[in-house]
Order: C-alpha cells, then structure tokens, then sequence
C-alpha cells in the first residue's frame, strides 16, 4: 500500500511523541514509589557495563517509527537517533537526580540495531504479503 502525505505525517507525529516521551522519562526521578515497583529488574548485566531494557525498547521502538516515517532517508535518520541519546545524556548531566552514563549510549546503540532489525523484519513482512496480492487467485 503507498503511502499517502497524510499517513506519512500520522507517522511523522507518532515519532515526535515517542521522542518526546524518551526525554521526558530520561528526566523523571529514578526512585519509584513503592506501589509501583516495577515487578522485574530492568538491568542486564553485560561485559561492557549494565544495559537497561528500557534503552532498549525506547530506541528500538524511536527508531522504527524513525525508519517508517523517513523510509527514504534512513541513512540520517540513524546517526540522528544515536544523537539524540547522546544529547539526552548530556542533558541528564545538568539533572541534579540523574547521571550520564556512556553504556546508556550504548544501550540505545544496541535498541537502533534493534529497532533496524524489526524494520528489515517487516518490510520482509510487507514484501512477502505483497507478492501474494499480486499473485493470481488460483496460486494463492
């Protein structure tokens, strides 16, 4: 299905709350109120240091919808993204009950391949559905 100028702007819209929502969360206060204890442990132990889930799936998901609404321009929108986890690491400097953390770069390094590896899986996706639209109903 092509995209139509307004479904390319829904997309567009949705990557600029998810990217506001990471930035709001990166500056969110690390305690947790005892009712909200999260039931599982967002930290993963690695050689290189502590990659947390959340980095993860924020930039895995950012950099989806990135790739799906710029699909013609991803060669910038990937160095964009690690950017933007750079300058959120920045910011957090400046945070009095935050800290900046270079794995939390590579994390979000780590959630951008994530977030490629999901895009290549489903335009595989879109490519296999497509070529069975086009086949003729007797193939199917």
């Amino acid at each position: 299905m092509p995209d139509t100028p307004s479904s390319a702007a829904h997309r567009r819209r949705a990557v600029y709350l998810v990217a506001l929502a990471v930035l709001l969360l990166a500056l969110m206060p690390l305690t947790w109120p005892v009712r909200l204890q999260p039931p599982f442990d967002w930290k993963h132990q690695t050689p290189l240091g502590t990659l947390t889930a959340d980095h993860l799936l924020a930039f895995g998901v950012l950099t989806w919808l990135a790739s799906r609404a710029w699909h013609r321009r991803l060669f910038a929108v990937v160095p964009l993204l690690l950017l933007y986890g750079v300058a959120i690491e920045c910011i957090q400097l400046a945070v009095p009950y935050r800290t900046a953390d270079l794995t939390d770069v590579v994390a979000d390094a780590v959630g951008i391949g994530i977030g490629l590896l999901a895009l290549a899986l489903t335009r595989l996706r879109e490519g296999r559905l497509q070529r069975m639209r086009d086949l003729p109903p007797a193939r199917r």
